[in-house]
Formats: structure tokens, sequence, C-alpha cells
């Protein structure tokens, strides 16, 4: 010890050792811990230790208020106390006093510990107190870590105790003049001004402090003239400025301090990009490109950066439409703002920020718009068939989605949607009619390729597309028919024809009489018709949705080999790789070339190539197809040819609306028969139409009689008619000689000389003297004698007087 007395301690007791350490600046964060050891019969007594920091924090042992007792060995059975006292910040000074006042014995001291040697930091005496006390950087009243004062009274993360201290944001340019001046009113003068200084980088840790600087000598002012001096800080930084003056005579003021930040930094603005966008938004690099849409936010954020920010960050923004003559006025916001663009176009996007201390910062970038969605069109690909706005596919059909994003401005397709179902068949008529449909209840799904609607209806296709800043298209219709049934075949025989049940010739080539008509499963039709017959070789594309436009594919069977390829060139068609032809309509009519046995296959392809079944089909060609003029009331006429079918009710069938009766009459037998198409046969008792013999046909109206057949056949004996003499006989004439038809006297055949040969028994005998022909428009007119130079007609029938029996047959020569 041995040092005098430093007064009284706080129990008013004097001291007789007392050790000072003025101004002790610890280099890092720090606590005091204070120790004392008194002899147990001086325990409380008034003979108590003084522990003292900076002369206000005064302690003594019995103040202590967790005293802890520990064993100190230098003193055997003495016990001592250990109290935290006070923090001690790093780099600031403090006055430390220590002193004993009831023996002579040094049993006190002080020991500085760094905070960074506790696992558990304790907690001062003081701290908490909401006092700053000597070596504390602050005190919020609380021992609580977090609230920017800690637990053991240091500043925390934040830079300064805003509450304790009084900060002033500067930049580098700032000047801080100091200025000092004895005051009145007996003032010495000659004022000296010093200052020092120092640095912290997160205004919490410290660095060393400069020397006092002293610009000036008391003695080099002028008296009771001011000092000044002007500095600048030029590193961004916090800095800790302590200053006093000092007149001639040593009066101090105290020591001023201020903390000064220097902030040069400016805002850093940054640009969020929420909503539709595409690209690189914002663009950061040349090539890139940000295309937004219309209701898309620019999140515009501008922050003063660490270290040091002074904050209070103001901007002005304004935009110009690159491709328009456009500039928008000008808008002032604070730090955090959004931007919308409401035209579609490319906008250049100018920000301006400065903080409090001016440091500004700029900001450009380029936005484009797009506010138009995409345009979507549908594709069908085959079969397709289109007619007056209406449209056919098939269950196979593929259907394609295109879609792409217009100029000016395109951000691109995103996705597109599509749902199909079925409406009623009246939307399917054309487009227009088409967006009154209803639109479906389903869920459209994304399109990922073409698709097809697998049934048959009338159907709604609905799409859209979104591009890649959302804009949505409108929902698109259209309405399309799904055929997937085939067309048949309906096959039409014309006139004359008959149904037949082939014959054993036929049976060389084609062995089917035995199928015929059977009426079974392998029932097939088989007719005899002419060269002049037509066949229609048609189609019906049945209900629900038919899209018509039929193609007919044949195929033609001559005697056994295949003729298709001729026949196929006479009506232009397309050999196919199964052997038929087809052509690009309906054959109506079709004719065979030939007088023989055919075969006629024929199927239907609908304009969706929808091909239905198979229709075969047996003939037997004969050569003639005649024509008969029928007047009303009565007609002379005949049937040049054997015919298809001879009976009465096939050869009148077509006219027996208009055909009252049929007479004829055997001049052998002297009788007349008639046939009455009726429909009963009991009143009848001519059941054949034959070559050779004359018919009367009486008329209620004006028709025409179709008949056909050959009169020579293979394996047919010609035909020939009895002749009976001194009588009149009722004869028809033979051949049609290559004409369509009888449409009144016109002289067209043979000479009665010539036709009537057969009967000639010799040079002057022709054996015939009358011969009377009869046409019912020529009345009264009607009768009409022929000669034997006077020309018949195919078709006509004849009164003929018979010299003598004979036998009437087709003349080939009529030479003399």
């Amino acid at each position: 010890m041995g040092n005098a007395g430093c007064g009284n301690n706080p129990d008013g007791y004097g001291t007789n050792d007392c050790v000072d350490l003025a101004g002790f600046t610890p280099s890092a964060n720090s606590l005091a811990l204070a120790i004392s050891s008194e002899w147990q019969e001086y325990q409380f007594s008034s003979f108590t230790d003084w522990m003292r920091i900076g002369g206000v924090v005064d302690m003594s042992i019995n103040s202590w208020t967790v005293p802890t007792t520990a064993t100190l060995p230098q003193y055997g059975p003495s016990e001592s106390g250990v109290v935290t006292l006070a923090t001690l910040a790093a780099s600031q000074a403090t006055d430390l006093r220590v002193a004993d006042s009831g023996d002579s014995i040094y049993d006190t001291a002080i020991i500085v510990v760094p905070v960074s040697c506790f696992e558990e930091v304790p907690e001062p005496e003081l701290c908490g107190n909401d006092e700053v006390e000597p070596g504390e950087e602050c005190d919020d009243g609380n021992n609580a870590n977090g609230d920017g004062c800690s637990a053991i009274c240091l500043l925390e993360d934040e830079q300064l105790c805003e509450e304790e201290t009084e900060v002033t944001y500067i930049t580098q340019q700032t000047p801080i003049t100091m200025t000092c001046v004895d005051k009145m009113p007996h003032p010495v003068g000659h004022v000296e001004l010093s200052y020092r200084y120092r640095f912290s980088d997160d205004c919490k840790t410290w660095g060393e402090w400069s020397d006092w600087i002293n610009p000036n000598e008391p003695t080099d002012i002028p008296n009771n003239e001011p000092v000044e001096q002007t500095i600048y800080f030029e590193e961004d930084s916090c800095h800790q400025l302590e200053y006093y003056c000092e007149d001639l005579l040593g009066n101090p003021t105290p020591v001023y301090t201020e903390y000064d930040i220097v902030d040069t930094q400016s805002p850093e603005i940054s640009v969020e990009v929420t909503g539709p966008q595409i690209g690189e938004c914002p663009a950061e690099e040349d090539g890139d490109e940000c295309i937004i849409d219309g209701v898309t936010l620019l999140h515009v954020t501008a922050v003063d950066p660490e270290p040091h920010p002074v904050d209070s960050v103001m901007c002005k923004w304004w935009y110009e439409l690159i491709y328009g003559d456009f500039t928008s006025e000008t808008f002032n916001e604070t730090g955090s703002f959004v931007i919308n663009f409401p035209e579609q176009s490319r906008h250049g996007l100018h920000i301006d920020c400065w903080d409090a201390l001016g440091n500004g910062a700029s900001y450009y970038n380029v936005f484009v718009v797009d506010k138009t969605p995409p345009v979507t069109t549908k594709e069908f690909g085959l079969p397709f068939f289109t007619e007056n706005g209406a449209e056919w596919v098939n269950v196979h059909t593929p259907i394609s989605l295109v879609a792409y994003d217009p100029e000016p401005h395109p951000s691109g397709v995103d996705a597109t949607y599509y749902r199909w179902s079925r409406v009623n068949d009246s939307f399917c008529q054309n487009q227009d009619i088409c967006q009154q449909a209803p639109s479906s209840e389903a869920s459209f799904v994304e399109y990922e390729g073409s698709f097809v609607i697998d049934e048959e209806s009338c159907h709604l296709i609905e799409y859209y597309s979104v591009d890649n800043v959302n804009k949505t298209e409108t929902v698109q219709k259209n309405c399309v028919y799904v055929d997937n049934t085939p067309p048949e075949p309906v096959k039409t025989v014309g006139d004359p024809k008959t149904q037949w049940n082939w014959d054993a010739a036929g049976d060389v080539f084609y062995n089917v009489s035995s199928q015929c008509w059977n009426g079974q499963e392998n029932s097939i039709d088989c007719w005899k018709v002419t060269l002049l017959t037509p066949i229609d070789l048609s189609c019906n594309d049945p209900d629900p949705h038919p899209v018509g436009h039929e193609n007919v594919c044949f195929k033609v069977g001559l005697d056994g080999d295949d003729a298709t390829s001729a026949y196929c060139e006479d009506y232009e068609g397309d050999m196919q790789e199964n052997g038929y032809c087809c052509v690009d309509k309906t054959l109506e009519p079709f004719y065979f070339d030939e007088t023989t046995y055919h075969n006629l296959a024929y199927y239907c392809v609908d304009a969706l190539g929808n091909t239905g079944s198979v229709d075969d089909e047996k003939f037997k060609v004969e050569e003639t197809a005649f024509e008969i003029q029928l007047n009303k009331k009565w007609n002379l006429i005949s049937t040049p040819v054997k015919l298809l079918d001879d009976s009465m009710d096939e050869v009148f069938a077509g006219v027996a609306d208009t055909v009252e009766s049929v007479w004829s009459y055997d001049a052998y037998t002297d009788t007349w028969y008639v046939y009455t198409p009726d429909g009963n046969s009991l009143n009848d008792n001519l059941n054949t139409m034959l070559p050779g013999w004359g018919y009367w046909v009486l008329s209620t109206d004006e028709d025409t009689l179709l008949i056909g057949g050959n009169l020579f056949s293979p394996a047919m004996t010609p035909p020939s008619k009895p002749v009976k003499g001194d009588t009149w006989n009722l004869i028809g004439y033979y051949g049609a000689d290559g004409l369509s038809g009888y449409y009144g006297p016109a002289g067209n055949g043979k000479t009665a000389e010539c036709a009537l040969r057969s009967l000639k028994d010799n040079a002057f005998d022709y054996g015939w003297t009358g011969l009377v022909g009869y046409w019912e428009p020529y009345n009264p007119d009607m009768w009409m004698d022929y000669g034997k130079f006077d020309r018949l007609d195919p078709g006509a029938g004849y009164w003929m007087f018979a010299t003598t029996d004979g036998s009437y047959t087709y003349t080939t020569n009529c030479g003399i």
C-alpha cells in the first residue's frame, strides 16, 4: 500500500491506502472483477474495502448484492468475495481506483477480464439501472440481449444507440469546422484547440485513437481571437471525433464528442418483375429480352446500402415508347414503388434515385409489353371433306392445333388447350351456326399433339391458347360431323331386264345357277339384260351424318375373264391395286359392251374414304333393247327379237297403268287371244309375246313400251311362225335392224318382198296378196296398204293375207 488515503469510503470511513489507475483503456470489451478479503472478525464491520470506477461507481464489500466466498490460498483462514463490478468497453478510457479502509494488508484488487474469456458472461452490478455508467456503451434499463443494448451494457449489432448518441451523416466533401472562443466576462484569450478521432467499420468495434492534434499554439493566436479548424473525413466509415479548448491559463472546456458517419454510396436500385413474363426479366445482358403483360408489375426497391446508409431515399421515374412518339410524365416516389405499363409497345424505363445526402443512382432497362393474345388455327388431316361451310371427318382423322403469337411484340405461345363434345346436328350445318352451340362443361386439356374424335356425331371442338405473359385467346369454336359409316351400294337394273336363273352355258364361266335367287344366304341376283339396258351403280350414304360425294369402284368379268381395265378406260377411271376401277362419281348408267355372260361387282367410297360392302351380281347380256311408241287407243305392234322374258306380265309391267288389253290372232285355230294387265290371270289366255306375231294393244294414254332380247342366241332355235293360206294372218317384223325403236311408219326396215320371202313359192308367187298396217295418229287414214317394194318397220305389226300355207321366218337373202 503505502499510498496516502483517498478520502472516505461510501460507508463514511477514511481510507489508508489508495491506488489510482487513470485512463485505463482495454483493447477488448472486458469486465472489471472486484476481489476483497477480510478476516472473519472484520467482515461486515466498518473496516470494509472500497472499489471505485471512474469516480462514479462506488462499491464497498458490504454493498455487494451477490457476495460469494472462496478460499484465497495466500490468506489461509481468511475468506474473500468476488463481484462483477462494471463493464469496460473496448478502446474506452476509464479511471479505476482501489482503497483499503481497515488495515495495512493489501487484500483488495481489481482484475480486468476480456468478455471472450467467459462461457457465460456475468452481469455487472450496475448494468441495467437505465444509466450509462463509466465503461458502459449503453444502458436500456434491462439485462436482456437482442434489443440493441446487451445484457452487459454493450452495443449490439446496431451501429450506435440512437437514444443515447446523436449521429450525423455526412459525405467526404462535408466540412467539419471546430471553433474555440474564450468567453466573457474576463477572457484571457490565446485559446488552443485540441482534437482527435478514431474509425469503426461497424460503428461498434473502434480502432485506436489518433494522437491529440493541436493545430495552433496559444501564443500564435492574438488576444481573444477565435481559433477555427476545418477537417474532412475521407473514409466511408463511422468516425468518433473528440475535441476541447483550453485558454492560456490552462482552463479547459469539457471534451466534446460527436459521431459522424460518412456515406458516399449511391442507392442500389433493384427491379423485381411479378406476374406474366417471359425471357430474362429484367434484362441483364445484351441480347436479353423481357416480355411482360399489361398486368405485370415491376416492384422497384431503392436501398441505401451498408455499411453506413443514410437512407431517406427518393426516386423519380418515367418511360418512353421506343417505337412511338410518346414520353410519360415523371413520377416521384419513395424508395419502394410499383410500376405498370398500360400500352402494348417497347418501353424504355428510366429511374433516378438519391439518398438524403444526394448520393444518386440511375437505372435504365427495356420492357416489351405484349397485350395481344395468341391466334390458334385448327387443321384437319385426312380424310377430310367440306362443303358449303359444313365439315366432315372420320374417327381416324388427325386434328391438329397450330398457334402463334402475332406481332408486333410476341412473347410466344405457352400452351394450347382444347376439348370436344357432342352437340345437336343443326350446329354442324356451317361454322356461323356453330358459334351458337352451347359450350361443353368438360375441362379443357392441354394440347400435346394431334387428336381424334372417336365417335360418330356432330361435335363441337373448343380451343384456345395462352402466351408466355398469360394473354389468353378467346375460346374458338368449330363444329364437325364425324362420319364413319360407309355408303352402301344401290344397284338398279333398268329395262329391258328380267330376273334369270342362269343356264348351263353360263355355269361354264360362273357356276352360280344354284345360287341365283335361291333365297338363302348365298343367294345372288342374276339378270338377263341387253346392251342398252341401263344399270345404275349408285350409293346410299346412310344417316346419321352422311358426308356423301361417293365414288364407285367396279370390277367387270367377261366370260370368266377380267375385263375391268378396258371398261375403266371407257369410264375414265383409275385402276386400283385391288383390281377394281374407281371413278369419282356414281355410274348412272353403266352399260355392258358385249352380248355374253358377265360378272359385275362394285362398292362405294364416300368423300372420307369410308368403304362399303361389295355388291356382286351376274348378267346374261343380249343384243337389243327396243322402244315401241304406244298411242292412245289402238296400236298394231310386234317384238322384233326373242325377248329376255317373254311373259306378258313382264313385258307389259312398265306400261300396266296405261295398257287396257293386248290381243293376238292365230289364223290356224281362228282364235283370238287376250291379255289384260290387271293382275288376274283367270281372264287371260295370251301369256307370251313372241317374235313374228302381231299384237293389238289398246292403250288409255300415250306411253312407251321397252323390250329387249336377241333374235338369235346360242343354243336356241331361231323363231318362226306358221302361216295359214287363203286367210288373214296377224304377223310382226323380224329383227331390229340396228334400230332403237318404233315410233310410227317410217320405212326403216326391209321391203315387204324381202321380209316375207320365206312365203314365196316361185318367182311369180310371193305367197301373199295383201299387207296392211295401222297407225292411230293418222286417223282417219290410219290404215296403210303395202306393196312388195314398200319398206316395213321393225316393231310394227301387220295384217297379211297369205295365198298358201307356209312358215314365216327371218329372211337373210333378198336376191332373185
